[in-house]
């Protein structure tokens, strides 16, 4: 089937990394495609470890 075998452009390139990839990887972050780059949207501690970190970091 041609369905089968057919991909789109964007599925045929690589997704671009940030020089922190390998660090978001090992963080085991939830990446997703933005743009052309492989982005990191979410970590395995959560939304409220990663604020209660930013707010102890400057003492909010």
């Amino acid at each position: 089937m041609l369905s089968d075998v057919s991909q789109t452009q964007s599925e045929c390139q690589a997704l671009k990394e940030t020089a922190l990839h390998s660090v978001h990887v090992d963080s085991i972050a939830k990446l997703v495609q933005f743009g052309g780059w492989d982005m990191p949207v979410q970590y395995s501690d959560g939304i409220i470890a990663e604020v209660a970190a930013v707010r102890a970091i400057r003492q909010v």
